[in-house]
């Protein structure tokens, strides 16, 4: 069952970006504030991440969340205005950190 649900292949993918990046397990591991095992597993495949820490490995991997867990389903636009569908795309390719830096942004922009 876990085959179906992906969880190799999150792992595989983990693994992948955390080597292209250089880093080791423990490096990793002690990013996300786990120990090294628990990185070992989740790239293994034996152990999952909770949604916690997958929003850790984001941060401390400076990937966005469809990096790590693959495709995510996406619903079309309700717009054709070219200037909404660029934010979208822009949106859609920052990393995890950069999008909460554009919302804190955007709430000191409109709240005041």
């Amino acid at each position: 069952m876990a085959d179906q649900l992906g969880v190799g292949q999150l792992g595989q993918r983990l693994a992948q970006i955390r080597k292209r990046q250089g880093m080791s397990q423990a490096e990793l591991a002690e990013l996300c504030g786990v120990d090294p095992v628990t990185v070992s597993r989740w790239e293994t495949g034996t152990r999952v991440p909770d949604l916690h820490a997958v929003i850790r490995l984001t941060q401390a991997l400076g990937v966005g969340l469809d990096v790590i867990v693959g495709p995510i389903y996406r619903p079309q636009l309700d717009t054709d205005d070219p200037a909404e569908v660029e934010l979208v795309h822009i949106w859609r390719r920052l990393a995890a950190a950069d999008q909460q830096l554009v919302v804190g942004v955007m709430r000191r922009l409109l709240v005041g």
